[in-house]
Order: C-alpha cells, then sequence, then structure tokens
C-alpha cells in the first residue's frame, strides 16, 4: 500500500459521515414572526429532522400540515392561523408541535383578531365604568378614543395608553365609559392612533353606542 492511500484510509476512517442523531443535533421548528393576523399564513421552518422522513405539524389535536423532511434534515411550509376567539376581537398564544415520529419540537407564536371592544359594556351610561381593549394596532403605539356624538360631531378625544406585545394590544384602567353627560341617540367611538381625529385614520375601529332614555310619566 502506498504512503498516499494509507494516508487517505487514515482520514476518511476518522471523519465519519455526520448526521443529525450522530452529531446529537436537537430538532427545533420556528415562525419568522411572533404574531399573525387571524387566518392569515403562518410560515414555519425547522432543522435536524430524520431525513427524508414524513411529518406532521399539530396545533393541539389538529393536524395544520403534513409532509416530507428533506434529504438534509430541514423542512418548511405554511398554514392558516388559528382563530383566537369564537366571536370578537382577542389574541392568544398557540404552540406549533412538528413531529417526523420520533423526533419533536415546538414553537411558540400569537394570533390576533383585530378590533377594539370595552367590558363590562352593560349599564347606565351615566355611570358605568369599564375597561378598554384593542388588538392588533401594533406595538408601541398610542391608541386614541374620539367620541362622536349622533349628529356625527367631535365631542371630545382621550389617550388610552400605548400597546405592548408582538401583537399591539392594550387593556386600559377603568374608567368612566362617557366622561361627560351623553344624551340619547347613536354614539360613535372610533379608536386609532392620531391624537386629531381623522375620519379615514388608518387603523381605526368604530363601535356604534346606542342610548335610550326611557321617559318618565
Amino acid at each position: 500500500m502506498s504512503l498516499r492511500s494509507t494516508v487517505v484510509a487514515l482520514v476518511s476512517a476518522t471523519v465519519p459521515a455526520l448526521t443529525p442523531a450522530a452529531a446529537g443535533a436537537v430538532a427545533t421548528v420556528s415562525t419568522p414572526k411572533a404574531c399573525y393576523s387571524s387566518r392569515a399564513l403562518v410560515d414555519y421552518v425547522g432543522v435536524d429532522f430524520r431525513p427524508n422522513a414524513a411529518y406532521t405539524a399539530k396545533i393541539g389535536a389538529t393536524v395544520v400540515k403534513r409532509g416530507r423532511v428533506s434529504a438534509f434534515g430541514d423542512l418548511s411550509g405554511d398554514f392558516r392561523a388559528p382563530v383566537p376567539a369564537r366571536a370578537g376581537p382577542g389574541e392568544r398564544t398557540f404552540t406549533l408541535v412538528v413531529s417526523d415520529g420520533t423526533t419533536t419540537a415546538r414553537a411558540r407564536f400569537r394570533s390576533s383578531i383585530f378590533g377594539a371592544d370595552f367590558d363590562p359594556d352593560q349599564g347606565s351610561p351615566d355611570t358605568l365604568r369599564t375597561r378598554f381593549a384593542v388588538f392588533g394596532f401594533g406595538s408601541g403605539r398610542d391608541v386614541y378614543l374620539h367620541y362622536l356624538t349622533p349628529a356625527r360631531r367631535l365631542k371630545r378625544t382621550i389617550l388610552l395608553g400605548r400597546t405592548s406585545g408582538p401583537c399591539g394590544s392594550l387593556r386600559s384602567a377603568s374608567r368612566r365609559l362617557f366622561p361627560f353627560p351623553a344624551g340619547p341617540g347613536e354614539w360613535r367611538f372610533q379608536f386609532d392612533t392620531r391624537r386629531v381625529y381623522t375620519r379615514s385614520a388608518v387603523p381605526r375601529v368604530r363601535l356604534i353606542i346606542p342610548i335610550i332614555r326611557s321617559r318618565r310619566t
């Protein structure tokens, strides 16, 4: 055997083919964003799974995607973001679980329904105290509430606070629903990120608040 062939044989023997299992790699899966609008596509990528294995992606007990791992141990795909609530605006954390039958990895993300609301929403407009909430406005943005009279004129504007979190949500402290005496008719609340009221502000949410005064006899 020549010296050259001996050296090659020794090198080949000391550098075995590296696979995820041999290298002790831990499979991971991730989503590029921390928050998704409800029903939008959620992209995901995974690495260090079993090469060429079939895999499933689940949210809870629901299979959201099936696929096959590449020859290099990576995978990718997308699915529709789950709805965080049955009705109305809100947000929620979900866990994506990807498994190839042997290896399992998890990733957490949030799904949000854009909108605004307040709770409680029943009581006398003269005395009712409530907490306002907005969702999907973008993180770190000041949110204002503009009160519009039944005649569609601006009555007052208040600052509710600043959004936080990956989806840009806000829950205000308890405060009066109407910080002034409100007459009967259909009032409109416009939530947006502009200090000065603009009908066409984006993003914005407009709620109709009917006030009915009973007649005394």
